[in-house]
């Protein structure tokens, strides 16, 4: 299904392109040459390309041109029920098998291992490791088996026919899901994509297998499938391994057709309103018609461009409404997407206020209309200008370390729309080549051609209390016909620091060196640690990587956080780092810092959590002195934007008041209250807790939490050169001010309550409950060890879940267990399992999830197991050591807790090293199930 995401995309009629040094509109753009396209003979289609990230492994999918817009009337839901049965046996991997075998390889579901079934198409992917041949070859082996050898096994249907059931209920019986399919529905009107992907349950629950065969027969062809394949190979042996597993796959007697429907249009204004008490907010929305042109010509890139440049501009006009204060939406935001049948719609929304509908929707209608009438300015074209160079020059300098999913990503939209690949530096080059010569009067002619009359729907949703159809459209076509005053942009010359700071000194530098496993081959890679003692007490930890060519990871901490604070304080505290963020810092508002940081590829938030306070960040190197100047001016000057602030607690307000029927919200409010037994610092918002926020508290505790920066930590992890990142570090670090206060953390007896219990909540009334298990308790072994010992504890019974719940027993789409561990306030543990189901089968669910937690107390785990639980976990850590900001974590975590920074060096170790018996031990010693502490959400009729 299509997500109402706002991603920017294509479509403008433009100005010639007939100019000296600029492409030939009609130009087809060619392919990144590093890139092998073909197609076998028979039909299916091709795409491999090497790279290194992440390291000993390969991203593999295939893409078939068919969905459920291609089933008849007695196989709605079928294309999905399809994609399902190829996870439960083919002719090589039969029934659980293929699973087992997946797992056992490091892929986790979700993750390593997916499908998608939409109206159009059905993908399924693998990440696959490189460093084993037969486990390369396997994967290959495994999507040649979906394409032509996937079993239907009947006892397998029926099987999978409940578990289906459940993840219609997931996806369909929710307020926000019906809402969205009314929106489609009225978008759709007339044509196949009215009919949701997941189906019938009728069809469904008794669909004879004829059915599934029908389908599978017709579509799972090789001439309009896609293998596509990137990743740490040599692509001439993967080339080999491709023909050699579908050069025989026979080609269809005649070519396979998957036909293409239209959307009719519509000249009247389609409105529909959808009132259910279980919608957290009120929201508007508005559609438009428009077409997606071809892809794959210079004429279309520059279009995509220019719809690039002038969405942006629409949504950063939203952005600074909302963060003024004073808009009648909390927020809202405007751009075209991608749509089935070759729309891409002109899409807005906003989020309403619940006394004010009528102006919400004005104003993000206004802004619209607005820029239809007046188009955009010279300034807020240049500004996006710099800031779209700036991200692709940040790819460019960063192409070597692009993943291999992100690329995957792209081959397959080339297959299903032809979109262009020409590479990252040729995608620069177009992008800057064009960039220059698209000028302001081009860019508002697009503008002005997205608000069309054309096939408009209005929808609004809300708890109670709607507008009228009536009303919606009197709204829409007052603002359609108003003249609306330009846009008036607040342009400004202001930097973010007028006076450089006096700089300090380095006192002391010290360096440690580790290194760690990275990989089953036993390669090890060694990191050097550098430490800086500042005059003023600040210790600066520096580790240079090239995991990412454009990158610098900043991390810092300081012991302390909201629990200092008094209890009539703790409301304001919480928020105080929020309205920091808010208000912008020095003598600049928060849109003004974000307009003199438009170019620059650089990111700082400050935080205040329970027990310290800190501040991240990241950015290019090339950014690095404006990312070192909002960390020093997070610390000396704060500011307090009333305004700003107000518009917050209004949001916070008109949340707390919608969510009042929401489900999911009340549930977890629920939780939260009975676990911690109405703990003053464990709550949930309510009127009453935002009546004691006062902003001005807020801003004092935020100012004396970072008035000492004698404590803090911070750490930077990336590419960065040794001279300018110490010059930096001496002028904005060496210059805090500091107090030399000897603080911690303080402890404010928040303990969970002891088990058992069982909380009962009802809420909903559509038919489907929310089950929440957890034991916890003290956890004095605390360490590296311990902590993975009881990950894979966690990891072996969400396994069994799956295999039970799911698969045998058919009461849930999915369930899993999360473990968490912790030092503060006391060294303690959680186990929890999450899951949804039937009300009905609510109590069942829960027996089998005790049934499993005893199995394992007193049975071991076979090696088929135990290998599933440590690869999977061991997949997970590799991808970790490729990231930067995992390593800033890491170094952060070793201070923290008070480990050894070292202690990397044996993380796959210590995974390899679980044993079965450590998992039985850990199963007796902390499945409790006698403290099984139960939260149950049943609908309100249950």
């Amino acid at each position: 299904m299509y997500r109402l995401i706002f991603t920017i995309t294509a479509f403008f009629a433009f100005s010639s392109l007939l100019m000296a040094d600029l492409p030939d509109p009609n130009a087809k753009i060619k392919n990144d040459p590093s890139i092998l396209v073909g197609k076998l003979d028979n039909g299916l289609t091709y795409y491999i390309k090497e790279n290194k990230r992440p390291e000993n492994r390969a991203e593999i999918q295939m893409v078939i041109k068919a969905g459920s817009l291609h089933e008849d009337e007695k196989q709605l839901g079928l294309a999905h029920f399809i994609e399902h049965m190829a996870f439960n046996g083919t002719k090589n991997f039969p029934k659980n098998k293929l699973v087992e075998y997946l797992e056992s390889t490091g892929m986790s579901f979700g993750g390593d291992i997916n499908a998608n079934t939409s109206w159009e198409r059905v993908y399924y992917l693998l990440q696959i490791p490189t460093d084993d041949s037969k486990m390369l070859d396997d994967g290959f082996q495994v999507l040649r088996d979906w394409l032509r050898d996937v079993s239907f096994d009947k006892g397998q249907i029926d099987d999978e026919r409940k578990i289906i059931v459940e993840e219609w209920r997931l996806r369909t019986r929710q307020a926000q899901a019906q809402s969205t399919n009314i929106l489609f529905n009225q978008m759709f009107k007339g044509s196949r994509y009215e009919k949701m992907t997941i189906g019938d349950t009728n069809i469904i629950l008794n669909a004879p297998k004829v059915d599934f065969t029908r389908y599978y027969d017709k579509f799972y062809q090789p001439d309009i499938a896609a293998i596509i394949a990137v990743g740490d190979f040599d692509k001439k042996e993967i080339l080999k391994l491709i023909k050699s597993k579908f050069a025989n796959v026979k080609k269809p007697s005649t070519p396979t057709i998957a036909k293409s429907y239209k959307v009719p249009e519509h000249k009247d204004t389609r409105v529909s309103v959808y009132e259910n008490p279980e919608l957290p907010s009120y929201t508007m929305y508005m559609a438009q018609r428009h077409y997606n042109l071809p892809k794959g010509t210079f004429g279309v890139y520059r279009k995509q461009l220019v719809d690039r440049l002038a969405s942006q501009m629409l949504a950063l006009r939203f952005q600074e409404l909302t963060q003024k204060g004073g808009a009648a939406f909390q927020f809202a935001s405007a751009s075209k997407q991608d749509f089935p049948s070759e729309l891409m719609p002109f899409f807005g929304v906003a989020a309403l206020k619940a006394d004010d509908l009528e102006g919400g929707i004005k104003e993000m209608l206004q802004e619209i209309y607005r820029m239809d009438q007046h188009g955009f300015l010279a300034t807020e074209l240049d500004r996006v200008k710099g800031s779209i160079l700036s991200s692709m020059e940040s790819m460019v300098k960063n192409k070597d370390n692009i993943q291999s999913n992100i690329l995957a990503a792209e081959f397959s939209r080339n297959f299903l729309e032809n979109e262009s690949m020409p590479g990252i530096d040729k995608d620069y080059e177009y992008t800057k080549l064009f960039l220059d010569d698209i000028t302001l009067d081009e860019v508002n002619k697009a503008a002005k051609s997205f608000a069309s009359e054309n096939s408009v729907v209005l929808h609004l949703t809300g708890p109670k209390d709607l507008l009228t159809k009536e009303q919606i459209l009197k709204t829409y076509n007052e603002v359609k016909s108003s003249k609306l005053e330009p846009w008036v942009d607040a342009a400004s010359a202001a930097k973010l620091m007028e006076t450089i700071p006096t700089a300090g000194d380095i006192v002391d530098m010290n360096m440690e060196s580790f290194e760690y496993i990275k990989n089953d081959k036993g390669d090890k890679e060694s990191f050097d640690v550098v430490t800086y003692d500042l005059s003023n007490g600040i210790k600066v930890k520096l580790m240079k990587t090239d995991l990412n060519d454009d990158q610098v990871v900043m991390r810092a901490f300081s012991p302390g956080g909201n629990l200092l604070t008094d209890e009539n304080n703790y409301f304001s505290a919480v928020q105080a780092d929020t309205y920091v963020g808010l208000s912008g810092i020095g003598e600049n508002d928060i849109t003004t810092i974000q307009k003199i940081l438009s170019d620059k590829n650089v990111r700082v938030s400050p935080y205040i959590s329970d027990y310290n306070e800190g501040i991240s960040g990241s950015g290019s190197p090339d950014d690095l002195e404006s990312m070192f100047q909002l960390i020093h001016l997070y610390f000396t000057s704060p500011r307090m934007d009333k305004q700003a602030i107000q518009a917050d607690i209004d949001r916070l307000k008109e949340n707390v008041k919608n969510s009042r029927n929401d489900p999911n919200t009340i549930f977890s409010d629920a939780i939260t209250k009975t676990l911690y037994n109405d703990h003053p610092r464990q709550f949930a918002w309510d009127m009453d807790n935002i009546g004691k926020i006062d902003p001005a508290k807020a801003i004092e505790w935020y100012k004396e939490r970072f008035a000492d920066a004698s404590d803090f930590t911070f750490y930077f992890v990336g590419k960065f050169e040794d001279g300018p990142i110490n010059e930096m570090i001496t002028t904005y670090l060496a210059s805090l001010p500091t107090l030399d206060r000897k603080e911690s953390w303080k402890d404010r007896n928040i303990r969970t309550v002891k088990g058992p219990l069982k909380k009962v909540i009802k809420a909903g009334k559509e038919p489907n409950a929310t089950v929440r298990l957890r034991i916890d308790g003290d956890y004095p072994e605390y360490s590296q060890e311990s902590n993975m010992k009881m990950y894979g504890l966690s990891r072996a019974l969400s396994i069994l879940l799956t295999e039970n719940l799911r698969e045998k027993k058919q009461i849930v789409y999915s369930a899993g267990a999360f473990d968490n561990t912790s030092m503060r306030p006391t060294k303690t543990f959680a186990i929890q399992v999450a899951y949804g189901c039937d009300p009905e089968r609510v109590e069942e669910g829960i027996e089998v999830v005790k049934e499993q937690m005893n199995y394992l107390k007193n049975n071991k785990l076979n090696d088929t197991y135990m290998s599933r639980v440590k690869e999977v976990i061991e997949s997970q850590y590799k991808k970790a050591f490729e990231s930067n900001n995992f390593w800033a974590g890491y170094l952060q975590s070793v201070d923290w807790n008070g480990m050894k920074i070292d202690r990397a060096q044996n993380m796959l170790d210590l995974i390899d090293g679980i044993s079965a018996d450590d998992i039985q031990m850990y199963a007796k010693k902390y499945f409790r199930i006698d403290e099984l502490k139960q939260f149950i959400r049943y609908p309100e009729a249950n």
